[in-house]
């Protein structure tokens, strides 16, 4: 079966899975809904500034977590929350691009690395 983000974005139970983590609770790996501004939000608000070192985002409050829902749909991402079962609250979030900028391609090509840019996918964590 091919899926695009659209078909994601109406049925996200195509990509939902149960997990296990290391503690042993249970959680659920999942797209990231429109529901998700609260939670999204507290998640955010919640990330150390090591973190967020490495997360760059404009903001990390509850403005960020709704420009995140509210994208759903709207361009070339496909986010990916962890929420842990017991307590409805966001553990991780995943962000897949299916394009490449041009200032990234640009990057790629002064390292002399030559990419299919319709084969590509950028992965955040």
């Amino acid at each position: 079966m091919e899926l695009n983000i659209s078909d994601i974005a109406e049925n996200p139970t195509l990509l939902t899975y149960e997990i296990v983590l290391p503690t042993s609770e249970k959680a659920t790996f999942r797209p990231l809904v429109h529901e998700d501004v609260g939670a999204l939000g507290d998640f955010l608000e919640s990330l150390s500034a090591a973190t967020r070192k490495y997360y760059n985002l404009p903001s990390y409050d509850i403005k960020m977590a709704q420009e995140h829902c509210d994208a759903i749909n709207k361009y070339d991402k496909l986010r990916f929350v962890i929420e842990l079962d017991t307590k409805h609250k966001i553990i991780a979030i995943f962000d897949f691009s299916f394009d490449l900028t041009e200032k990234d391609q640009e990057k790629l090509k002064s390292y002399n690395i030559h990419v299919d840019v319709s084969k590509i996918v950028r992965i955040g964590f």
